[in-house]
């Protein structure tokens, strides 16, 4: 069973006490949480981005024993009406720390409608460079650095792990854990999108509707987002190689499957959608260059998730450029299942086979 511990922060009116936080709170700050429980003590520390100024406000726990792993959790749910679902995180996250016996970080990036992309990857790489930097002062191994991410915090966790490739001042990422991420918004004609576009939680419809705002796109757009009609032939020449459903397994692939895309090129949704293949926002087209020195992987994907390929395409990606990939399919698994697992009634087993997968991954390395 999950760890049930109220949330904190520090009360400056006297003693550290236990202070239940508001729903706007929650998507505003960060968390930390040590190994297996919230502590009652709590600092205040903020990290900003140089060159902004942006600052993102962060709660962290006292210092640890020196030696703690550090696991780096990235939510999902990018709009602010869906800020309530940190109470899932609390739990979800509060569970993984005991488990793991680890140092673990949410960061609360900032949302839909005020904000779009990237501000999500960016808040979340400047949250991560901030705790790189300052380590020791947690107990964190610098060796034992882990960073995980569900939906599109598995995106941010992508994009985050990719931009810190190559910085000697900071400490070597030693995995990455993926959960049913949001890769690319480039091809939404994957046999996946096709074969789950009515499952629950997220529907081919509102997927659509979700990525125009988040990716500041006219809903007017929505068919050429959807039929590929924003690509200009020459850039699927080259990205094609990614991006296609050639690469996705025959096992999962209908016999009614028949991929027709990209759509004929319309150069108006270019210009109102050229952002979507940029690698700030498709980590799946960084250059193999970099693809080939990032930390291993752990990739979830599920069978009636509408971005199960999604998973599928950066698994390969990864592999062909000699990355090591450990890969958990959860048959019975569905797009946002793995906030539910201690959820009782509401719960399924999914729910709690993609966690204990996730345990045992991290445990392990």
């Amino acid at each position: 069973m999950a760890l049930r511990c109220p949330p904190v922060r520090a009360n400056t009116a006297g003693g550290q006490l236990p202070v239940p936080l508001t729903s706007r709170d929650r998507a505003d700050v960060s968390w930390a949480w040590p190994v297996g429980f919230v502590p009652a003590e709590v600092a205040r520390v903020t990290s900003e981005d140089p060159g902004t100024g942006t600052k993102t406000g962060c709660h962290t726990t006292p210092p640890l024993s020196p030696g703690s792993p550090w696991a780096w959790w990235q939510r999902g749910a990018p709009l602010t009406a869906l800020s309530r679902l940190a109470d899932f995180y609390h739990n979800l996250c509060s569970f993984l720390a005991r488990e793991t016996d680890s140092v673990l970080l949410l960061v609360g990036y900032r949302k839909l409608p005020e904000y779009h992309s990237p501000i999500i990857t960016k808040d979340c790489l400047n949250a991560s460079i901030h705790f790189l930097k300052a380590l020791d002062t947690y107990g964190v191994d610098p060796a034992r650095v882990v960073l995980c991410g569900e939906s599109i915090g598995g995106g941010a966790v992508a994009v985050t792990t990719q931009s810190l490739v190559g910085r000697p001042d900071l400490p070597r990422i030693r995995a990455q854990v993926l959960i049913y991420p949001v890769i690319q918004v480039v091809n939404l004609q994957l046999p996946s999108f096709r074969q789950n576009q009515n499952v629950p939680l997220l529907t081919g419809k509102f997927t659509a509707r979700l990525m125009c705002r988040y990716m500041n796109i006219h809903r007017s757009w929505n068919r050429a987002l959807l039929t590929g009609a924003f690509i200009p032939p020459e850039a699927w020449s080259k990205y094609k190689k990614w991006l296609s459903s050639d690469n996705i397994p025959k096992r999962f692939k209908t016999k009614t499957h028949q991929p027709c895309f990209p759509a004929p090129f319309n150069e108006a949704a270019y210009l109102e959608m050229k952002h979507l293949l940029d690698v700030e926002n498709c980590p799946l087209l960084a250059e193999d260059e970099v693809i080939a020195q990032l930390p291993e992987a752990f990739v979830v994907s599920c069978e009636n998730d509408i971005l199960r390929d999604d998973a599928l395409l950066y698994r390969k990606r990864l592999e062909d450029q000699g990355v090591p990939v450990t890969w958990h399919h959860a048959e019975d698994g569905f797009h946002g299942s793995v906030i539910l697992f201690d959820k009782k009634h509401l719960s399924f087993p999914c729910s709690q086979e993609i966690m204990n997968a996730v345990v045992c991954y991290i445990k392990g390395i």
